[in-house]
Order: structure tokens, then sequence, then C-alpha cells
């Protein structure tokens, strides 16, 4: 599905490195679960959090069997985004993204000169999504409230620092969250985080340059450095010899 902030091109490098780290039965935990494209690659048990319940409840009706409409026209959509409390929440956190443009939450209603079904090429997508999320135990809130198992390895996507307000419409303290990130790292998490920067403590230990749409035109690009950094301190192996 078309999600501002997606990491459908690095999902699998991602989780390729991650799992150099992942203990065998260890839970994957994913705070700021987005459009699920990283953990739909993960195998094992899963607990996927965000703070848009629509989504969340997108994604438990797709675990029982939702089916989205494959046309949503711009009368709907502006009707729908109108008067949310009229419709139901799996219905406005599929529309919300899949017919806008670049996927950005309630956004200006997509359209290009081939008139691409949009909904359509987002309902096949999240219909193959849902293959992949049958076991994940979804929640939705926010970050610091659900229960994480213990030794568990926390992987977050949040808003990017010096773009969520201006992209996801929304104010997160970043300063609050990696005090967070710090203390689950404590507590003896494996912890990553996806991001263009982060504090100093926080250890850059993959990056790739992408390219990233700056404007309301897909052809504006200009490449940025996706990094994943390591809060956690890497466990040392010692090679012991008998």
């Amino acid at each position: 599905m078309r999600y501002l902030g997606g990491k459908s091109r690095i999902a699998k490098q991602l989780v390729n490195f991650m799992n150099l780290e992942r203990e065998p039965n260890m839970t994957w935990v994913e705070p700021f679960c987005g459009s699920c494209k990283v953990l739909s690659l993960v195998n094992g048990p899963i607990i996927a959090n965000d703070f848009d319940s629509d989504l969340i409840e997108l994604f438990k009706a797709l675990q029982k069997g939702y089916d989205p409409p494959s046309e949503v026209t711009k009368e709907e959509y502006l009707e729908i985004r109108s008067n949310k409390e009229d419709y139901p929440a799996e219905l406005k956190g599929f529309v919300k993204h899949a017919v806008t443009f670049a996927g950005i939450k309630w956004g200006p209603y997509a359209k290009d000169k081939q008139n691409t079904n949009y909904a359509e090429v987002s309902r096949r997508s999240v219909l193959k999504l849902a293959k992949l999320i049958k076991n994940v135990d979804f929640h939705s809130g926010s970050y610091e409230e659900f229960l994480i198992p213990d030794r568990s390895l926390i992987y977050c996507d949040p808003p990017y620092i010096n773009t969520a307000k201006d992209k996801y419409n929304v104010k997160f303290d970043h300063e609050k969250f990696y005090n967070w990130c710090r203390e689950k790292a404590e507590e003896g998490h494996l912890v990553f985080l996806s991001e263009y920067q982060a504090p100093n403590d926080f250890v850059c230990v993959w990056e790739k340059d992408v390219h990233v749409s700056v404007g309301q035109i897909h052809t504006d690009m200009r490449s940025k450095k996706e990094k994943l950094f390591r809060v956690h301190k890497k466990q040392e192996f010692k090679l012991i010899t008998y």
C-alpha cells in the first residue's frame, strides 16, 4: 500500500542485518509499524503497534478476511475524509493512504495521466500483505504504553526528526523517544532505529543512499542516506577452545 515513509526498497536489507543479532524465538517488536513492510519479511513471534488506530484496525480486519474496495472515486474519498465518524475504521485506514498523493494520510487525491486505479493497486497490495501478517499481534497507541516481552528485538521507525510536523502533521518529542530507546536497551532488549540522524551514543551500523520525493512532482527527487542505528551494546562473542 502507498505509505509515506515506507521502507519497501530497503526492508529486506534491514531485516537481514537485524536478524544477524536476533536470538532464536526472540519476539520482534515494532512500536511504529506503519505499512508493515519490514515486519512482513520477519518470521517468528511479532508484536506491532502504531498510533494510527484506523490503520491498525485495517490490519486486524485483513487478518479476518476483509476485502478493501477496488475503486474509490474522488467524490467518495472527499466524503469519507469530511465525515470520518460515519465510516468504519478499516475503510478509513485503507482510503487515507491508498488513494492519496504519495500515500500521505488524508492528503490530496491521487491522479495521474494514465488514470491509474490507485485503489485497486493498493487493494492487491494489502491482500498480499494479509497472507504475511496472519499471526501478528497488533496494538494501537503510544509507543510507551504497550507491553514488550522480556529480551525482545525492538525495531523503531518513528517520524523522522525535522520531518514529523511537515510530512506527518504530528508533534513528536524526539528527545523523550531517544531516552525511551536507551531505557529499553538497558532493560536487555536489542534496540534498532531507522533515521537520517541520531544522538552520538546511537551507533550507525548500516546505511544506504535512497531517492525520495521532496515535492508534489514525482520527478522532484533528492538523495537521502537511510541509516540504521544500534542503541544497545553489541554482544561480544568469545571463542572458547577445549
